[in-house]
């Protein structure tokens, strides 16, 4: 039981996750492997925030290196429509990790 209050006392922890009495488990070499990651450097992904009106390039897919103008998100947020800098004006969908803000 000092082993939970020390740890529980901690700066970082909030809580022990528990399963009814049981205390959660986590295996050794899942450990080992996050560990080995924390030493190669930690790489955050920054999610670019796209808004009405915002001038983006295509950079995937077979709309590459089209320029165009961000319309909206497309209700599962992971596509987008943007309006294509073409003749016409043309309307797309593509999904949002392949444009860039310009």
């Amino acid at each position: 039981m000092e082993l939970f209050t020390t740890v529980g006392n901690s700066f970082g922890v909030s809580r022990i996750v528990r399963f009814g009495a049981a205390v959660a488990t986590v295996p050794e070499d899942f450990v080992q492997e996050l560990e080995r990651r924390l030493l190669r450097g930690l790489v955050v992904e920054q999610e670019t925030k796209f808004h009405a009106g915002d001038e983006v390039k295509i950079t995937d897919g077979p709309l590459r290196d089209l320029y165009g103008v961000f319309v909206r998100h497309v209700t599962d947020r992971e596509r987008v429509l943007i309006m294509l800098n073409t003749v016409g004006k043309l309307t797309v969908e593509v999904g949002k990790h392949d444009l860039m803000l310009i």
